[in-house]
């Protein structure tokens, strides 16, 4: 029998070809799965900043939410399923077509059209007319969608912008001219607002309110007596009477109204706007219905506010008695952890509209009579799934090795999360500390005994250079009963505890446990967490220890990282079970995040890491430390996966935490690290850690920075 691979042609015996057939069957089932498999999101839904939401005018079905850290979610079923998009940065906003409702228009790094609901996605701005700017305002003419208006400039995450240029196109976006004669540049919080027909325009700028009567090509002033600061424009005009209504909120002000676009400018009193409590709310905190503008909701810190008067008179239309909650509600107080992200109503029906905040999407279809969470699927007794919508950051995925329907998830702010059947349902568990969970084990003896690191700030490390590690804190705790109750353990420092090292040769009743403390170095027990011992001798100044590995042949090494005060971290390596330790000649990255060490060959040590300073990325020693070489050329790794099952394999996961990110996702490497290759499909960006499944080496669970876990099976 003969096989072509890789170019050469080898002819083997009937018992070898049956061998070989074997091994190709493995090789490409291991080659191809992760590559080709639909990624998918599992948790407990919600959970992190929420903003921009949109709906449809076509289909109230049809909604979306973005994050800001990264992710861009799509429902078409109301909130029951939400799909993931990654559009290499923020989704700052989100235009639906006003004749298809599969046609939608998302503002990232360029202007994203996709005609099929999300499936796929063309870019349709090219770079010369882009240049280096960035679309931050978009607008479609509802009766003729072919003409549509962008406003390039620049933006800060889904906060502030600056206006810089104004495009227009009248063929869909094939081609584009400028316009916006009149327009001021370098101003802030751009809008643009369509005024009934196709050659009114308004623009609206932190100078003012702009008017074109000649579809965009000019614009006059007609702010009046408006004040010309931090201005947020909104409005809408009637279908039947075509004219406009438009309201400006002047954030430290008030809300002002103008009929007709005239400069005439009338300050609206009784509006119920906290100023005070809402100082860091997401700005526009309303949202008024395109095509009925008397229509008006108000986001207020705990409440939702509601005009149908053109702002004359408002009613509340949201409180705890009218609002069915998720998680968020059952499980803690009904509260807005923060002020509310934003508000969005449908441009074609007053009634259905949704808000967003720290942890939630909530919607109502009857005017804001009821609302309805659509952020998590609700299980009963406590037990919530995840809807796809899931914008969390988190630290571990682990799965029980003994029984892999057993699952847990760490997350940052959310607590520890356990699901008994494979991700389906999820249950938090009440450790009693901070809800920032750095770091979990499995007893590798007993899965009912489990480890447990919290810690805060949260977003450790990414935070760790704006805090103070002498001022963190943390615990390290115990359970005995898989997860029902916890033992906050004495002994070890009151610091975040970010990994848990377990020698699985130590004996059940006298198990040895090495925990990493950030300021605080590195601790041992020899006895189960009964007593503890500091083993710091040799680590230096710098005792952000953040992550520790076991080497086949008993060495340790630890990875200490950048401090607050810029101190670079550095490798360590200890062979007499962490009495000394013994500083390697890693000094290409200052900022070291992850250590690694060959499953079967204890000389071969990887690292990685990320800027400020070096050359960071990822490298390989091949002599236990003495000598390094740089294996791939990603500045942004953040941690490395290997497994025992297939040695030569390592995963390093990318997490570039920008606005517009060069580098993303995760590389692969089945050679030791000498060849790389993207994973490919993986609709979020930031990804902390690979996570293998201990009974299936091609069944992956990726933790992300905001995209909650992702899996391909």
């Amino acid at each position: 029998m003969y096989f072509n691979l890789g170019g050469n042609v080898i002819k083997l015996s009937s018992k070898r070809s049956f061998l070989f057939v074997l091994f190709l069957a493995a090789y490409f089932l291991f080659h191809t799965s992760f590559v080709q498999a639909q990624w998918r999101s599992i948790g407990m839904g919600g959970g992190g900043g929420l903003f921009n939401p949109v709906l449809n005018p076509l289909n109230p079905n049809i909604m979306s939410v973005a994050c800001d850290m990264g992710g861009w979610y799509l429902t078409a079923d109301g909130g029951k399923s939400w799909k993931m998009s990654d559009l290499n940065s923020h989704g700052y906003f989100t235009i639906f077509d006003y004749k298809d409702s599969n046609v939608i228009y998302v503002g990232s790094d360029n202007v994203y059209k996709t005609r099929d609901l999300g499936k796929k996605w063309e870019k349709i701005i090219n770079k010369d007319t882009l240049g280096a700017d960035y679309p931050v305002a978009m607008a479609i003419d509802p009766d003729d969608t072919g003409r549509m208006y962008v406003a390039l400039g620049m933006r800060e995450v889904l906060k502030e912008n600056t206006f810089k240029r104004f495009l227009m196109t009248t063929d869909g976006g094939k081609t584009w001219s400028s316009a916006g004669l009149g327009l001021p540049s370098d101003k802030g919080n751009v809008s643009i607002i369509l005024g009934g027909n196709s050659n009114i325009i308004y623009v609206g700028t932190n100078e003012g309110v702009y008017k074109s009567m000649d579809a965009g090509k000019t614009f006059s002033d007609i702010s009046g007596n408006l004040p010309k600061e931090k201005c947020y424009l909104k409005g809408g005009s009637s279908k039947d009477t075509k004219e406009a209504i438009l309201y400006v909120m002047v954030e430290e002000d008030g809300l002002y109204r103008n009929k007709g676009g005239s400069e005439n400018w009338e300050k609206l009193s009784g509006i119920p706007f906290n100023r005070e409590k809402n100082s860091n709310i997401a700005y526009p905190p309303f949202d008024v219905c395109l095509f009925n503008p008397k229509i008006i909701y108000v986001l207020d810190y705990d409440s939702i506010y509601k005009s149908i008067d053109s702002g004359e008179t408002w009613d509340s239309v949201m409180n705890e008695s009218n609002t069915r909650d998720g998680w968020k509600g059952e499980l803690q107080d009904f509260y807005w952890p923060f002020p509310g992200r934003g508000i969005g109503v449908s441009p074609s029906d007053s009634n259905a509209v949704m808000f967003t905040d720290d942890s939630r999407a909530i919607k109502s279809t009857d005017g804001g009579t009821n609302w309805e969470q659509v952020y998590t699927e609700i299980k009963g007794n406590k037990l919530y799934g995840s809807t796809g919508l899931e914008v969390t950051n988190v630290h571990r995925v682990i799965v029980d090795p003994k029984n892999t329907n057993i699952i847990y998830i760490a997350y940052t702010d959310q607590g520890l999360w356990k699901s008994t059947d494979t991700g389906r349902s999820w249950d938090l568990l009440d450790l009693k500390v901070s809800r920032n969970i750095y770091a979990l084990e499995i007893d590798p003896d007993d899965s009912n005994v489990l480890y447990a690191g919290a810690g805060a700030p949260n977003d450790i490390p990414i935070q760790l250079q704006d805090t103070n590690p002498e001022k963190a804190t943390g615990a390290f705790l115990i359970s005995k009963d898989a997860g029902k109750s916890w033992k906050n353990i004495s002994g070890v420092p009151n610091k975040p505890i970010t990994d848990i090292l377990i020698d699985g040769k130590s004996p059940v009743n006298s198990r040895v446990i090495y925990i990493a403390a950030i300021g605080g170095g590195v601790y041992k027990t020899v006895n189960g967490g009964n007593s503890w011992e500091k083993i710091n001798n040799g680590l230096g100044g710098n005792l952000c220890a953040y992550r520790l590995k076991l080497a086949g042949d008993g060495t340790l090494y630890l990875a200490v990282t950048m401090d607050n005060k810029r101190t670079k971290g550095g490798l360590y390596k200890s062979e007499n079970q962490g009495k000394s330790w013994e500083n390697t000649n890693m000094d290409k990255i200052d900022r070291i995040l992850d250590v690694a060490v060959h499953p079967k060959n204890p000389a071969i040590v990887y690292v990685c890491g990320f800027p400020p300073g070096g050359e960071p990325g990822v490298y390989r020693s091949m002599d236990a430390g003495i000598n390094w070489k740089k294996v791939l050329d990603k500045r942004f790794v953040f941690q490395l996966t290997t497994d025992e099952r297939q040695p030569d394999l390592i995963y390093a996961a990318i997490c570039q935490d920008s606005d517009f990110q060069k580098e993303k996702g995760v590389y692969v490497s089945q050679d030791k690290g000498d060849t790389w290759k993207n994973v490919e499909g993986i609709p979020f960006r930031n990804i902390n850690k690979v996570f293998i499944n201990p009974q299936n080496i091609n069944h992956l669970y990726l933790a992300t920075f905001g995209g909650g876990v992702l899996t391909n099976k």
